[in-house]
């Protein structure tokens, strides 16, 4: 027969079931509000799309908001270049403007 492996908690004393079940307590009472808080922002979505927004851009606002300045400065940078370099731009008053002002440069 082999015997338990010294070092892991196969051999738990009283108090320290105690504090095991604790533990599992809390984390499972966590999980259960995380998963009511889900719920409500899911409800909030939802109220929101009743009312014509569109979600998807209300959630990548959100995303953009929790980042900090920089960080978000510089994503938007990397976006525009991505859509520039796509030719996504060019129909913006502000892309047509550039696409005249490179034509005349040339």
């Amino acid at each position: 027969m082999s015997e338990p492996a010294v070092g892991h908690n196969s051999n738990l004393n009283a108090q320290q079931k105690s504090q095991l079940k604790g533990i599992i307590r809390e984390v499972e009472d966590f999980e259960r509000q995380k998963r009511e808080i889900i719920g409500s922002i899911g409800g909030v979505y939802k109220s929101a799309k009743e009312q014509g927004f569109d979600t998807k851009a209300v959630r990548h606002l959100i995303k953009i908001r929790r980042m900090e300045s920089e960080q978000r400065d510089a994503f938007e940078n990397s976006i525009d270049a991505y859509k520039q370099a796509l030719g996504m731009l060019a129909d913006t008053p502000l892309g047509k403007a550039a696409v005249e002002r490179a034509g005349a440069a040339h």
